[in-house]
C-alpha cells in the first residue's frame, strides 16, 4: 500500500484562513460570483484537512478503568483485615486453650503458687507415685486426698507440664465451690497438710498425673487428658503470677449441645458471665457482653495476663490477635472486627483522611472532565 504523502497542516490552516478573508472581501464588495468561488474552495480545504488530520476520540475505556479502581478501592477499605489486635477482660466458667510450648521441655504455671487452702483434691488420669505414707483414696488412675484423712490441705503447686515442641491444650471450669483443671500433657501437683491421725507434723504429698489412655468405665470421659479438682471454701480467691503464651482460646463454653432426641432442638450454652471486648487500634470499637452471649474467637493468640478464682467464675484477661471475632446469642451472629477504613480512621486525623478523599474526588472528577470534553 502506497504512503500517504506528507502535508503540512499549519500551512493548510493558513489557507484556510486566507480564503475565509479573501471570501469576506468579496463578500463586501458584493462580488457574488467570486464569493461563491471562494466558498467552495474554503469547504474543500476543510474536508482536506479533516481527511488528514489524526482522529481526535478519546478511547471508550478510561471510564471502566477509573469504576473499576474505585471499586476495588472501596472493597479493599470496606473488608476485614487477616488478623485484628484485640483484648478483652471477661468473667467466665470456663476457659480453653493451647498453651504454647518451646522448644524445650517447659512448666507452665496456670494458678498462683501461693498456698491454697482446699477442703479436698481429687485427680483423675495415670497417677505415679502413689506415696505411702500419706493417707488417700487411690488406685491406678485416680486418687483423691479429702477431709476425713487430712485436718488441713493446702495446695502449694499446679504445673501443666508440656515436652519439647508441644502444645498442652488446658480446660478449666468452676462453679460454687469447686475448680476443675484438666491438660493433655502431665499435671504435676504438690500440696501440704496436716493428718487427721498421727503427730501434728505437715506433709508434702507430690501427685504426678499423666493423661489416661483406657477405656475403663467411669473414666472414659477424662480419656486423653490429666486432671485435678479442687473443693475449695467460699471465699477462697488465688491468681496467676505469671503471663501464659496461648492460643485458640475460647471462653464461651462448647459451641452447641443436643438436647433430647431430637436433631432439631439444639440449645447454645454459655459459660460467659460478663465481658468487655477491645480493639486497641481503634478505640472506638468496644463491646460489652451479657450472660446469654457468646465470644467466638477463631486463630486467637497472645497472652493470658490475668487467670482468678473469685466467687466461684473464672477472671481472665488477655491481649493478642485474632482471625475473627464474633459475638452471638442462640443462632444469631455478629462479627466485630473492624474495616480497614475503621483502622485508617484511627490511625489518621480526620481533617487529613477528609483531604485525601476530596483529593481522590477532585483527581476523579477532572479526569472524566477531560474525557468527555475530548469526545465532544
Amino acid at each position: 500500500m502506497p504512503a500517504k504523502p506528507s502535508v503540512d497542516l499549519e500551512k493548510l490552516d493558513a489557507a484556510v484562513i486566507a480564503t475565509a478573508t479573501d471570501a469576506a472581501d468579496k463578500a463586501l464588495a458584493g462580488d457574488e460570483a467570486g464569493l461563491l468561488h471562494r466558498a467552495a474552495v474554503l469547504e474543500a480545504l476543510k474536508s482536506v484537512k479533516g481527511a488528514l488530520a489524526p482522529n481526535s476520540t478519546p478511547p471508550r475505556w478510561p471510564p471502566a478503568a477509573i469504576f473499576i479502581v474505585t471499586a476495588l478501592l472501596l472493597a479493599y477499605l470496606l473488608g476485614k483485615p487477616d488478623t485484628a489486635v484485640i483484648a478483652f477482660d471477661v468473667s467466665t466458667r470456663a476457659l480453653d486453650a493451647n498453651l504454647a510450648a518451646g522448644s524445650s521441655q517447659a512448666e507452665y504455671l496456670p494458678f498462683s503458687t501461693a498456698r491454697i487452702p482446699v477442703r479436698s483434691l481429687f485427680v483423675e488420669g495415670m497417677v505415679s507415685p502413689l506415696p505411702a505414707n500419706a493417707p488417700m483414696g487411690r488406685s491406678a488412675i485416680g486418687a483423691s486426698l479429702t477431709s476425713d484423712q487430712w485436718k488441713t490441705l493446702v495446695l502449694e503447686e499446679l504445673h501443666v507440664v508440656a515436652p519439647a515442641g508441644t502444645d498442652a491444650r488446658l480446660n478449666v471450669t468452676a462453679d460454687a465451690s469447686s475448680l476443675r483443671v484438666c491438660a493433655s500433657s502431665p499435671l504435676s501437683v504438690q500440696t501440704r497438710g496436716v493428718r487427721n491421725a498421727g503427730p501434728e507434723v505437715e506433709l508434702t504429698v507430690v501427685l504426678n498425673v499423666s493423661p489416661h489412655t483406657g477405656t475403663a468405665g467411669a473414666y472414659r470421659r477424662v480419656l486423653g487428658q490429666a486432671c485435678v479438682t479442687l473443693a475449695l471454701d467460699e471465699g477462697t480467691t488465688f491468681s496467676l503470677t505469671t503471663q501464659l503464651p496461648v492460643r485458640e482460646v475460647s471462653v464461651s463454653g462448647p459451641a452447641a449441645v443436643p438436647q433430647g432426641t431430637d436433631p432439631l432442638a439444639v440449645v447454645f450454652p454459655t459459660a460467659l458471665v460478663s465481658g468487655k471486648l477491645t480493639f486497641p487500634e481503634v478505640p472506638s470499637a468496644q463491646y460489652e457482653f451479657g450472660p446469654d452471649e457468646r465470644l467466638g474467637l477463631v486463630g486467637a493468640k497472645g497472652m493470658l495476663r490475668k487467670v482468678q478464682w473469685k466467687k466461684d467464675q473464672l477472671v481472665l484477661s488477655f491481649r493478642g490477635t485474632a482471625a475473627e471475632v464474633t459475638r452471638s446469642a442462640g443462632q444469631l451472629e455478629q462479627k466485630l472486627i473492624p474495616s480497614r477504613l475503621s483502622h485508617l480512621r484511627s490511625s489518621q486525623s480526620d481533617l487529613i483522611l477528609a483531604w485525601g478523599v476530596l483529593l481522590y474526588l477532585f483527581g476523579l472528577a477532572l479526569s472524566l472532565y477531560k474525557w468527555i470534553g475530548g469526545r465532544k
